[in-house]
């Protein structure tokens, strides 16, 4: 080997070692968003970079809404489709079209769903950022860039839009203060396990609004969509209809979406000679068996519930007018599938009503109960033998403050004391806890628990319960932001929940 051989082959292997490194410091450095309750979006992106080729026929795509809105597993699990749903939060159309690029190139897609609730949204960097960061390299992230450059020069001018080009063309330059907040999750948040399935999150959670339903609403004659918008949803609607796979466009029940918006959407959808439910319709609402007081998590949401039926009423809409293979789970579906009815028993966890399913779940092998009984609190009978069938010991309820934990459906530790009594340790899902029983009245000591993440600060006010008898907190270990604290007491000799 000559030396000029030699001199070559050290530069190339300085530089390949300098790309290594710098892509992996970037991976470091780079913003996670992995909470499931705020949609776990780094999972998502992860996994729709690696999907097998030609594993799915359905794509779903749009922005929250979808990845909360429609049950990728329950499609597989119940009608034999094979779904995916690469979307993120607020997630702009022209990321959309990246998607929809990168779909037809790996996929033999039967049909594609599009939710148009951005249509009528404004472009923000940190939106685009969580799918353009995530973007492996390819002809198709760098059209991604082109296409947002030009979108920030035209709404911000040249310079800005240069300068944000350089923090997606290299985002350690973006994130490289991130290094003194990294936490262990920045470098192993893969090993977590699944918590999103298909690129869902449905959110674990139930609240009351007003009625969705915009019929009769007035048409406002200025409300259009958002003029950075619009041409990449025709761009997708194009690419998709140049391909031959056929679209349903959708809107999920959504509080501010309005009769005007959806009628611009009807326009579009004629012109293309598409499909468009709108499930803000009392017709459709009605049709879907949506209910206001069961099926909403929040004011742009739906819970599981509301989810599972969603995604059967298009389950059969699609069924009746596409041939979809019907797909035989694979291994690892069999085990993303017991994963997620694991997640269902943490939805039952933290939204049932029945006490007997609340303390039936919180025996699950990835649970963690805490129990707190004050001193001199007179506990019924048929609560204590039941705590006791449990694993508790209740005789030890009343007589002086009481704190018991259990993990995986054994109790692991019990302490009691007379009078004040502190107790803090660190949970199974890296919460911190703090339990005091602090003396109120004369003679009795209340408990007061706080729960925080170990690295923020304890936050000022305890934990607020329901009425009075056993209070139980009750966590899931695979998921920080999932618990729920009861009281648990006797009405009509049944028990409770408060």
């Amino acid at each position: 080997m000559s030396k000029r051989t030699g001199r070559i082959l050290k530069v190339v292997c300085f530089l390949l070692i300098f790309v290594l490194l710098f892509h992996t410091v970037s991976s470091i450095l780079q913003e996670k968003y992995i909470a499931y309750d705020t949609l776990a979006e780094t999972y998502i992106t992860d996994q729709f970079n690696h999907l097998e080729k030609n594993s799915i026929e359905l794509a779903v795509l749009g922005s929250s809404q979808t990845v909360r809105g429609i049950s990728g597993m329950r499609l597989l699990e119940n009608y034999g489709i094979s779904a995916f749903t690469p979307s993120t939060g607020k997630q702009p159309f022209m990321c959309t079209y990246y998607y929809a690029q990168r779909l037809l190139k790996t996929q033999q897609l039967k049909a594609a769903v599009i939710d148009v609730s951005m249509l009528y949204e404004p472009i923000k960097s940190q939106w685009f950022r969580r799918v353009a960061d995530a973007a492996p390299w390819s002809i198709d992230k760098l059209r991604l860039l082109w296409h947002y450059a030009k979108f920030r020069a035209k709404k911000d001018g040249t310079k800005e839009a240069l300068r944000e080009m350089w923090s997606y063309l290299f985002p350690v330059m973006q994130f490289h203060d991130r290094w003194s907040t990294l936490t262990e999750d920045d470098f192993n948040y893969e090993e977590n396990g699944p918590i999103v399935f298909r690129g869902n999150t449905t959110r674990i959670a139930r609240n009351v609004f007003d009625s969705f339903i915009i019929d009769g609403q007035a048409i406002d004659p200025d409300t259009h969509p958002n003029k950075y918008e619009l041409p990449y949803f025709r761009r997708t609607l194009n690419l998709f209809r140049d391909a031959g796979v056929p679209v349903l466009l959708i809107k999920t029940p959504k509080l501010g979406w309005t009769r005007s918006k959806s009628q611009g959407v009807q326009e579009i959808a004629d012109e293309y000679g598409l499909d468009f439910l709108d499930f803000n319709t009392q017709e459709l609402y009605d049709a879907a068996g949506f209910d206001i007081n069961t099926d909403i998590a929040d004011q742009e949401h739906l819970n599981f519930s509301g989810a599972f039926k969603l995604t059967d009423y298009l389950a059969d809409y699609l069924t009746a007018r596409y041939d979809f293979t019907e797909t035989v789970p694979t291994e690892q579906d069999q085990a993303d599938l017991a994963a997620w009815h694991a997640l269902l028993r943490k939805n039952d966890l933290m939204l049932t009503d029945d006490a007997e399913v609340f303390l039936s779940c919180a025996l699950d092998k990835d649970c963690t109960m805490v129990v707190t009984v004050d001193a001199g609190r007179d506990i019924p009978g048929i609560l204590k033998q039941k705590l006791a069938e449990m694993g508790f010991h209740t005789d030890l309820f009343g007589k002086e403050s009481y704190i018991g934990l259990m993990s995986g459906g054994t109790v692991t530790f019990e302490q009691t004391k007379k009078g004040t009594l502190d107790y803090d340790t660190v949970l199974p899902n890296g919460l911190a806890l703090r339990t005091s029983f602090i003396e109120s009245t004369p003679g009795w000591y209340p408990a007061q628990t706080w729960l925080h993440p170990v690295q923020e600060p304890e936050p000022a006010d305890p934990l607020a319960f329901a009425g009075t008898g056993i209070r139980i907190i009750t966590l899931a270990d695979r998921y920080p932001d999932i618990h729920r604290e009861v009281v648990l007491a006797v009405e009509n000799d049944g028990i409770v929940i408060h």
